[in-house]
């Protein structure tokens, strides 16, 4: 009699444990990198988050996983389930589920080891914006072979994807002849288990057993208390595979968003472009040199006068003490390209866009610092230690009012370090020539630096007199990238156009350093410095910052009177009442004490910064955070409607 219930549910039951391997596989891949990210992030683990560990990886974490493995299985589990039905197999079937299978696999394997780095990087899980470099093949394989980090997950890859795929190919031949052997006899039996085995497909794709709730997303990790744990609980395909899409900022109407900026920014009407404005000034203008240096990854805790006790950065600070800083400044990405873009021209970083690649975006021109100052007789010059390619520099630059892109096939032979191009001293040496001869021509000049020396991998030159004495890479790295730069000011010191030169100084964007939220504020609080001694006294200013707002400050200082059709303002003569900024699928949001952080999956927190508190206090302030919140999304829509309707020109 047993034997008899046996054989009647044979075939389910070699179905269902072909299947449950697989499942069960995937799901243990995922926990071992889990387990891995842990070990590799151990320091962000205290007595705070510690408890809340098996949440993440057996709760969240779990059903994260599940829902993925699904997806990445679904194809290979219809097909396994079509050999129960059909009672047999065939070769064609046999190579299609494996085909699947592998496909699978090299999809979870690709994704999940990439997350790796990418983690340690950004501080956030992989998403699509690790394509952003595909347009540069020849410079993505230079980055990925020139980190050892990169080369090791890569060998890793490519082994692991040897062994699973000639294993797999075997056993997929005999789990599906194991399969067809089992004889059960009832169609109308074989469908009921089929249906059973459908409904568990459905379950894993939604995550959740509550037909009424909505299928699992991102913001339904955001269950702990501790950022770092609720990171660790994504699942890095899940993620990645969710960020395919452009990110369109659609919170608003955007007649409405339009009507927002206008008022935020006190903006009459009078042009096509909503958010154009003249601006005069009563004193006669005062035509410097700008010298606008783009510090690659400069984020405050780095500098002295921030709390770093490395002295790391003497320069920086010393331009600081003798200059006017913004203590307040905060950068529109995380990508360079960001900051590049909204340094020049003054408009912010809309989620998962690549302006200097983007359809809308990079073909058109832009009312920025280049253009303006081109307009106004100002010669222009842009120095790269690196190609003039990267992230289509040239393609946009040469019709923004850049007159010349200086890069690495202009420097001595010999002297590229690495596969970002010169070390910083290089470029900047080089470029003093270069500036003595626009000052020559005796009309003012632009002159725009992109530093890269503390980016990774970190190589500090062996044939310079300076020797970093930081006890890691990263730190050597910073006191190198300094020293550069303080070579450069002692040399323009003795140049002729040094004192009718403005200095401004400012990072790209930041760096993950004591990470504390999912948007870590590191990656986005930076120095802003401006310098000229012979007209700006040493002064510290509070007031919340962009840089957005350093061309019309810029423009403030000069007293050149121009059309204003950006979303930056004159810092020295307007305020802001909040900062905000993104991270590819993430927006941040913040006042003097409040940080708003909303993900694009839906979740939002609101945290008192200030006090470092962990304390998610939305619920307790939401008129606060729908301010905030519209603030911002109000900026990034209107800067979008912008875009689209081509009304970003002078």
């Amino acid at each position: 009699m047993k034997q008899k219930k046996a054989d009647r549910f044979s075939g389910f039951k070699a179905t269902f444990r072909v299947l449950f391997t697989l499942y069960a596989t995937v799901i243990l891949f995922f926990l071992l990198h889990r387990l891995l990210q842990l070990f590799l992030h151990a320091d962000q683990v205290n007595g705070d988050n510690r408890r809340y560990l098996l949440f993440g990886f057996f709760n969240r974490g779990l059903l994260f996983d599940t829902v993925t493995a699904t997806y990445l299985l679904i194809m290979p589990s219809l097909l396994i389930i079509t050999v129960y039905l059909r009672g047999r197999s065939s070769r064609l079937l046999h190579i299609i589920t494996t085909g699947f299978l592998l496909l699978a696999l090299c999809l979870a394997l690709a994704v999940s080891l990439t997350d790796i780095p990418f983690y340690s990087y950004y501080h956030a899980r992989i998403n699509f914006s690790v394509l952003s470099w595909t347009d540069d093949l020849p410079l993505m394989m230079e980055a990925v072979f020139g980190n050892v980090l990169y080369v090791v997950v890569l060998l890793v890859f490519i082994l692991l994807l040897l062994i699973c795929g000639r294993f797999i190919t075997g056993w997929t031949r005999r789990q599906l002849k194991a399969v067809e052997a089992q004889h059960e006899t009832g169609i109308l039996k074989k469908i009921a288990w089929t249906a059973v085995l459908l409904f568990l497909l459905f379950l894993g794709l939604r995550g959740d057993v509550d037909p009424s709730g909505t299928p699992l997303q991102v913001k339904h990790v955001f269950e702990s208390p501790s950022p770092f744990v609720n990171q660790l609980a994504i699942n890095p395909v899940f993620n990645f595979l969710r960020t395919y899409k452009d990110f369109n900022v659609d919170y608003l109407e955007d007649s409405v968003a339009v009507r927002n900026v206008r008022q935020y920014l006190g903006i009459r009407a009078g042009y096509q472009s909503p958010v154009a404005r003249d601006i005069v000034f009563k004193d006669p203008p005062d035509r410097k040199n700008v010298v606008l240096i783009l510090m690659e990854s400069l984020h405050t805790g780095r500098m002295r006068r921030f709390g770093n006790t490395g002295n790391l950065t003497p320069v920086l600070d010393s331009l600081a003490n003798h200059g006017l800083i913004f203590e307040n400044a905060y950068t529109a990405g995380i990508h360079t390209y960001n900051g590049v873009f909204s340094s020049l021209f003054s408009l912010p970083a809309l989620m998962q866009n690549k302006p200097t690649l983007s359809s809308e975006s990079s073909g058109q021109a832009y009312a920025g610092l280049s253009n303006v100052l081109k307009k106004e007789g100002y010669s222009t010059v842009f120095f790269l230690t690196g190609s003039r390619d990267f992230d289509n520099f040239s393609g946009v630059f040469p019709y923004n009012g850049i007159d010349m892109m200086v890069d690495e096939k202009h420097y001595p032979p010999g002297s590229v370090l690495n596969n970002w191009g010169v070390g910083d001293h290089t470029m900047f040496r080089y470029s003093h020539k270069v500036l003595d001869s626009l000052d020559a021509l005796h009309r003012p000049f632009l002159a725009v630096y992109m530093t890269v020396s503390t980016h990774t991998p970190y190589t500090v030159p062996e044939d310079i007199p300076f020797k970093p004495t930081a006890k890691n890479d990263c730190d050597r790295s910073y006191q190198y990238a300094d020293w550069a730069l303080g070579e450069f000011m002692e040399q323009a010191a003795r140049s002729k156009w040094f004192h009718h030169t403005l200095f401004v100084l400012i990072a790209d964007h930041g760096q993950v350093f004591k990470p504390l939220y999912d948007l870590t504020l590191s990656y986005h609080h930076t120095p802003l410095i401006f310098y000229c001694p012979e007209t700006i006294q040493a002064s510290v200013e509070q007031k919340l910052s962009l840089q957005i707002d350093v061309f019309p400050t810029i423009m403030g200082m000069l007293r050149i009177p121009y059309r204003n059709n950006t979303l930056g303002i004159d810092l020295m003569r307007e305020s802001r009442p909040f900062a905000y900024f993104s991270a590819d699928r993430k927006l941040g949001v913040l006042n003097q004490q409040y940080y708003l952080i909303i993900d694009q999956g839906g979740h939002e927190s609101l945290y008192r910064y200030r006090a470092h508190s962990l304390l998610n206090e939305i619920d307790r302030h939401p008129v606060l955070a729908d301010s905030m919140k519209t603030y911002a999304f109000s900026m990034l829509q209107t800067m979008q409607f912008m875009l689209r309707k081509r009304l970003t020109g002078l």
